[in-house]
């Protein structure tokens, strides 16, 4: 009994500290325009592995810019994605559904499924993974 406590605790701690790292690794930032420039300044962006595995994500900041996030440690695994973007409307500076009222541009609906979406991107372990994604308009 004396000899089994310890080695369990010593596996349950090893496990522990193996799960918290979990995958390597890198930076991926970018930033999202239509493609006449202008940017696409609220959402979400999540890169989901094609094989499997913790999909990463990131707020879409004012000036269009992202910065990868996978749960609560900074950039994603090496690897090839799928990419949804998802806007969020803001109206008065308030996030809203109401887009009658919004007088901006709303994201094209395909952006938000990832078998829609056409965006795939392969992230490198030992390259920047800066990526600027250009996007189209909903239709009217």
């Amino acid at each position: 009994m004396r000899v089994i406590f310890p080695l369990t605790l010593l596996l349950v701690l090893s496990t522990s500290l193996a799960c918290q790292r979990g995958p390597k690794l890198v930076p991926v930032t970018g930033k999202i325009t239509y493609k006449d420039g202008m940017t696409l300044n609220s959402g979400v962006i999540e890169f989901a592995p094609e094989d499997g595995g913790p999909v990463s994500r990131s707020i879409i900041e004012p000036d269009g810019s992202f910065s990868l996030q996978t749960g609560n440690r900074a950039g994603a695994a090496p690897g090839k994605y799928k990419v949804v973007i998802l806007q969020t409307l803001l109206i008065d500076g308030v996030p809203s559904a109401a887009l009658h009222k919004h007088k901006g541009r709303r994201l094209h609906d395909r952006y938000r499924r990832y078998d829609s979406s056409g965006l795939k991107f392969v992230v490198e372990a030992d390259k920047p993974n800066e990526f600027l994604i250009q996007v189209e308009p909903a239709r009217n």
